[in-house]
């Protein structure tokens, strides 16, 4: 495979194995039959021969220990285990007594080295879990068995972590594979039912396949108190668990991606092989905790002289929004790129705030602006700010964006002690932390969809955070300052504004960011509808909703980037290929308790219906995007009280006639590239609506993707029910019920991987990428969106294509700070001089036959640590020489050397009968297109790793590769599709030239060859 050959060419890797390099789940002395063998077949015999294929065709010297460690600088260490050479018999796992995984001499050399390891991180990297099961009974083929109780294998495992435990030994962390699903997996003394507590808690992180058939998630072994905290596999898609999905259905395939720093900072990532990362995960040294101190003294809810922000920002102009928070009456002046363009007088009637609108701008121009306040006996300064403005709408420019939702929410403030660590390594503290990380993405702007206030909620000076209503105390979240007061005179409603404009990485990220507001419920009171009648707890009885509305809006457009009296319901064009639409799904609904009827319930009210749907004809833009703080297909509260369009029904129902009168508009005009982007609900997730699904009776319309972010500091719940009236179903979700706690648990920020915002971007051709982000800059989900005038027209080749496309495949490995291994094969299959050139001069030769198939290691030393070399292999034969690609490879840094090094790793390549077919095609996020074979190389390429760990499967030599192939929905279940193998192969290893085509199928990739 030529993605292969490529990726290998730039990327030095550390080669496991593990089953399916000899045949499935086998042990030694394992003795094999029908139907892939004679009966009678010894796996001993094959195992001899498979060993000896994959130290000709690896960058492996001969009778290479298999089980091994490497250090990487200062801070990283991997060790290599061998759990299939030395391990008892599968039967025997079932068993009390101790069954061997890796046997007492390599149990102890695994010991030793972690004891010894002076790395912060001690990776062991392998092809089998420690806490998920796999194999069936009586072939439980990793540790665990299902039960509670500690058997077989999972005895050396607690011999292991018990030594761990008793000579403290930190950052020892797992990176696995086998299980054809993507995972995270913790391990917890405190969830432990094996009667063994004595260890330390352990992550491990499980990807794969990379290019074979999905399934699981698998059942877990709770003997350690493992438990997912993240899984994707086609059980959690709406398939079958055994289901053996092909590699079209790329968002469960994956690899891992991990970093260290040079402050010694890891991340995990479990990526997609479109690029997508479907899990991130940051693990800091416990030399980098930072002592808490809490404040006893109130601290000020303004923190600027002047404050000030723009908005509702276009291709010619921008509104400047500022405040001048001496509160004297004051002469407010902008200045735009250093000249004053107005003034306004501002004094008590508008709480000293003012709103610019500047026009006559150049479009996608940086403009820099500041505002000053010249009061009577001093003037205020405010910070240099800036904005740009949007392309031109036949511009066809790359654009980015955020938004966002609910923000200090369900009594959770401004924490001055709240801390979380960036993905990229920075400790972020105090307050509002999610600005921070949204300031890192650098957005053109951003979208505050509603509940950016809590109108209806005070924030005390402490809360305390339960699992549910009533349920366990979790802990105490600390606020200050706080907010003693629920919202009714419009000096009430402008203080709660105050409250949030007064967080500093607030402020600066509006400083830098142009937004566009839209409010929803708490902006006034929770749920509320126009003419609604309120009374206790909050208010007096007969309190007027309408009054509420009337004072909160003023104080919306006098502390927002409004003009005053403007249309909530609006759009701005940005280039060629965005629009976005605002609509206001609040000021013109029915009641609430009208939704769940048969008949007509308005939410948007029919002049605002008709502006949206003629807005979404008239867009000559490639993506036309719904912007709002209810979502389409997640239903929201309870019975006679449900505040968006569904209510649990499959009937179409109130505010459903509405979504049905606009789906049906949206398909009868062929309207293309319509996306929802919503919040509200306190979870995050995807959702899609398809008519294939739909129960409502009612199928004209298009499927539509809505994605779901969102709280970016509140409490979290959920995720809530789905309203299945349109198809609507979770293609991802992420909440509390999620991660093991009570649905409406109400978390505080500090369980922050419950807390999300979301990132879009656009490219120059028109690509759309959604990301889900974590406040701490964790990517929870990611999809790219492509244009119909993109797509490629597939065209299956009938011709059998070669198995070998290089005249010479070369690949490095075993890489230290000082040496290198590099491996290289003559495929002319002749006689020949194998000359190896390090930066252009040849330092060994070889002469290679058919005794080792034309394969040869070279093992180069003396070489300087953290240092790139290029280098190429050449075949001089009787006839001819042929020149391999230049390739290249960094050492190691020395372990002294606190060096920043990143890898990946990987499982689990042509299995299931998934092998090489040209016509597979995926987009990665970046937006370009992958075609043919093993994609997952020219993805792991883009990483620019330093090296990669192939944890094993990387053959299956067990499995024949068919030129066709089904896919089904589980065994024997539903046809989803027909997968085309081209080249195929038509055997099943037992031979050790056997083995080595397998190895030649693979490598013939030429993406893999690349890498």
């Amino acid at each position: 495979d030529e993605k292969m050959q490529k990726f290998l060419s730039k990327t030095p890797v550390f080669v496991q194995w593990d089953d399916h390099e000899v045949t499935n789940n086998w042990w030694p002395t394992e003795v094999l039959g029908e139907p892939l063998y004679e009966e009678g077949t010894n796996a001993d015999d094959l195992y001899a021969a498979s060993l000896q294929a994959l130290y000709e065709f690896n960058p492996l010297e001969a009778d290479t220990i298999l089980y091994r460690s490497q250090r990487f600088g200062k801070h990283l260490e991997i060790f290599f285990p061998d759990y299939r050479s030395y391990r008892d018999p599968n039967p025997e796992n079932d068993e009390p007594d101790l069954a061997d995984m890796m046997g007492e001499e390599q149990l102890e050399w695994l010991k030793q080295g972690l004891k010894d390891s002076t790395a912060t991180w001690k990776i062991i990297s392998s092809h089998d879990p420690l806490g998920v099961v796999t194999g069936g009974a009586g072939d439980r083929d990793s540790f665990g068995q299902e039960s509670p109780d500690i058997l077989g294998r999972e005895l050396e495992l607690k011999d292991l972590f018990s030594y761990i435990h008793e000579n403290d030994i930190m950052g020892v962390v797992s990176l696995t594979s086998d299980v054809h699903f993507t995972a995270h997996v913790n391990m917890d003394p405190a969830r432990a039912e094996g009667g063994f507590l004595e260890f330390k808690p352990l992550d491990e992180f499980v990807i794969g396949p990379i290019h074979a058939g999905s399934f699981g998630p698998n059942f877990m072994d709770t003997s350690f108190g493992a438990q997912y905290e993240f899984e994707l596999g086609p059980l959690t898609q709406g398939y079958e668990r055994w289901a053996n999905l092909s590699p079209e259905f790329h968002e469960l395939q994956s690899f891992g991606h991990a970093s260290v720093t040079e402050e010694g900072v890891l991340n995990i990532k479990l990526v997609g092989i479109d690029g997508t990362v479907r899990f991130e995960k940051t693990l800091v040294p416990a030399s980098m905790e930072l002592p808490v101190t809490t404040s006893d003294v109130e601290l000020p809810v303004t923190t600027s002289d002047v404050f000030a922000q723009s908005g509702e920002v276009s291709d010619s102009s921008i509104n400047i929004m500022a405040r001048c928070n001496s509160e004297l009456p004051s002469t407010m002046n902008l200045k735009l790129d250093g000249s004053t363009v107005d003034s306004a007088t501002v004094g008590e009637d508008t709480d000293f705030t003012h709103t610019f609108v500047v026009e006559n701008l150049a479009s996608n121009t940086m403009y820099k602006y500041q505002v000053e306040c010249a009061g009577d006996s001093a003037t205020m300064t405010g910070v240099e700010a800036s904005f740009k403005t949007a392309p031109g709408p036949d511009d066809a420019t790359a654009v980015s964006f955020v938004w966002c939702a609910d923000l200090a929410g369900q009594g959770y403030g401004r924490n001055p002690d709240f801390e979380i660590m960036h993905t990229d390594g920075t400790a972020m503290k105090g307050g509002y932390v999610v600005f921070e990380t949204m300031a890192k993405l650098s957005p053109d702007f951003a979208l505050f969809q509603g509940d950016m206030i809590y109108a209806d909620n005070s924030i005390a000076p402490f809360k305390n955070v339960t699992n549910g209503r009533g349920g366990e105390l979790l802990g105490t979240w600390v606020n200050n300052p706080s907010k003693d007061f629920i919202a009714v005179t419009l000096d009430e409603f402008r203080d709660n504004w105050k409250y949030n404009f007064g967080d500093e990485k607030m402020q600066k990220f509006l400083s830098k960011t142009p937004v566009f507001v839209q409010w929803d419920d708490h902006e006034v009171t929770n749920n509320w509808w126009p003419t609604e009648v309120l009374g206790e707890p909050l208010y007096e009885e007969g309190t007027n909703a309408d009054d509420l509305y009337a004072a909160s809006l003023q104080a919306l457009y006098e502390f927002n980037p409004l003009e005053a009296d403007t249309i909530l319901y609006r759009s701005q064009r940005f280039g060629k290929h965005l629009e976005i639409f605002f609509p206001d799904y609040r000021s013109y609904r029915d009641p609430n308790p009208e939704n769940d009827e048969p008949d007509l319930a308005d939410m948007m009210g029919e002049e605002q219906l008709e502006w949206l749907k003629q807005g979404l004809k008239d867009s000559t833009a490639t993506w036309k995007i719904i912007s709002s703080h209810d979502p389409l297909g997640v239903v929201t509260g309870g019975a006679g009280d449900r505040d968006s369009f569904g209510q649990e029904s499959p009937d179409i129902l109130g505010r459903e006639l509405e979504l049905k009168d606009l789906f049906s508009y949206i398909h009868e005009n062929d309207i293309m590239g319509v996306v929802s982007l919503t919040s509200d609900v306190h979870f995050t997730a995807h959702v899609n609506m398809d008519p294939a699904r739909a129960e409502g009776g009612f199928l004209e319309f298009k499927p539509l993707d809505e994605f779901v972010i969102g709280p970016i500091h509140a409490g979290s719940f959920g995720p809530n029910f789905m309203d299945t009236s349109f198809g609507a179903q979770y293609e991802f979700e992420l909440g509390p019920l999620t991660q093991g706690y009570e649905r409406w648990a109400n978390l505080s920020p500090e369980f922050h991987e419950l807390q999300s915002f979301g990132h879009a971007s656009v490219t120059e051709e028109g690509v759309l990428n959604i990301k889900l982000v974590g406040i701490d800059g964790t990517v929870r989900f990611e999809k790219t969106l492509v244009p119909a005038s993109m797509e490629l027209p597939v065209t299956t080749s009938d011709v059998e294509l070669p198995v070998t496309t290089s005249d010479v495949f070369a690949q490095s490995g075993e890489v230290s700070d000082s040496s290198i291994n590099i491996m290289a094969r003559c495929n002319s299959e002749l006689p020949s001089t194998m000359n190896l050139k390090l930066d252009g001069s040849t330092v060994d030769s070889a002469t290679v036959g058919e005794d080792t198939d034309f394969t040869h290691t070279f093992v180069v030393e003396n070489l300087a640590s953290n240092t790139m070399y290029k280098y190429q292999v050449e075949c001089a034969g009787d006839s001819a020489t042929m020149t391999g690609v230049e390739a290249s490879f960094k050492t190691a840094p020395g372990p002294d050397d606190a060096t920043a090094v990143s890898f990946v790793w990987c499982a689990d390549l042509a299995g299931q009968g998934y092998g090489r077919n040209p016509d597979f095609e995926i987009m990665h996020t970046d937006g370009t297109a992958m075609k043919g074979g093993y994609v997952v190389f020219e993805t792991m390429a883009k990483l620019s790793p330093d090296f990669a760990l192939f944890q094993g499967d990387m053959i299956y030599a067990d499995n024949s590769i068919a030129p066709f192939k089904n896919v089904t929905n589980g065994r024997g279940g539903e046809l989803l599709g027909t997968w085309v193998n081209n080249p195929s192969k038509d055997f099943i290893a037992v031979t050790l030239d056997e083995f080595r085509d397998n190895w030649k199928y693979n490598f013939g990739d030429e993406k893999m060859q690349k890498f």
